[in-house]
């Protein structure tokens, strides 16, 4: 169910994969802020996949998830520099 045309893709598993690969980071990301932020040092490390940068046949999306993880990686890096 995780693979396939994106076209034909379980609505359902879609959602999950988004919920895990994307929100997941997210959710982590609102955890530990708050208190990086009150120390003034923190390091957040998200970990993605060639995929995040390329796609493949029927890998569509997965690759979405992934490229969704590194341009929300990349805005936060934006965000956060000044702190």
């Amino acid at each position: 169910p995780y693979s396939g045309p994106v076209e034909l893709q379980d609505m359902q598993a879609v959602e999950q994969m988004f919920d895990v690969n994307v929100l997941g980071y997210q959710r982590m990301a609102r955890a530990v802020l708050p208190a990086m932020r009150a120390r003034r040092a923190g390091l957040i490390v998200n970990v993605s996949s060639q995929l995040g940068r390329m796609v493949v046949p029927f890998g569509g999306v997965y690759a979405a998830t992934k490229f969704a993880v590194e341009a929300m990686s990349e805005q936060m890096a934006y965000e956060l520099a000044p702190r």
